[in-house]
């Protein structure tokens, strides 16, 4: 005969029918955006390489700027390895295992898509005006002793360019939030349900 605790345990064990076909349908979802997640995350990280080895060349290539363009290039790596440091953050490398303990698979999944929703809600944007800061501060020194006209033309196609490049990341930003927020209510909904 078992003891009353193995009774105990085993009974708040089970899960009921439905929130297990909840869970396994949801485990699925995560396991896809997982998947999406890595491969979008390995194609910024190759982009960003490529950029650092840009950022190598010029730094190699201008031996006699001022502090100020060799401050914006150094910001501008530390910014981007940031970013790379958060955008992988939010990546739940094993797969969903629903089998094992069901509040520390929910705890888990939940941890790596609050850290996306930070990095997609606030990371992104700060990233964007932190990024257009050091492309001012380093044209600043590029261009220092062209003509006016030219100046207000390279901060204003900067300008243009950078506004084009959120607005158009925008639109993917607002339905990878959409999606990463639905499955947290889930996560949570689930949590709820295990009382």
């Amino acid at each position: 005969m078992k003891s009353f605790d193995d009774l105990k345990e085993q009974w708040q064990g089970q899960h009921a029918p439905e929130m297990e076909i909840s869970l396994k349908k949801l485990a699925s979802e995560i396991k896809n955006r997982q998947k999406k997640l890595i491969a979008s995350n390995l194609f910024v990280s190759v982009a960003f390489a490529a950029v650092f080895m840009v950022m190598g060349w010029i730094w190699s290539s201008f031996p006699d700027r001022s502090q100020v363009f060799y401050i914006s290039l150094i910001l501008m790596g530390i910014l981007l390895i940031a970013v790379l440091g958060g955008l992988w953050a939010g990546v739940h490398f094993k797969n969903p295992d629903t089998t094992s303990e069901t509040r520390i698979f929910i705890q888990n999944i939940r941890k790596k898509v609050r850290i996306q929703l930070f990095m997609l809600k606030n990371g992104l944007p700060v990233y964007f005006i932190l990024l257009y800061t050091f492309f001012c501060l380093y044209l600043f020194d590029l261009f220092k002793d062209a003509e006016l006209i030219y100046i207000v033309g390279i901060y204003t196609a900067l300008t243009m360019f950078f506004g084009l490049m959120y607005l158009f990341t925008s639109k993917k930003r607002i339905r990878n939030i959409a999606s990463a927020q639905k499955v947290l209510d889930e996560l949570n909904e689930i949590d709820r349900q295990l009382g």
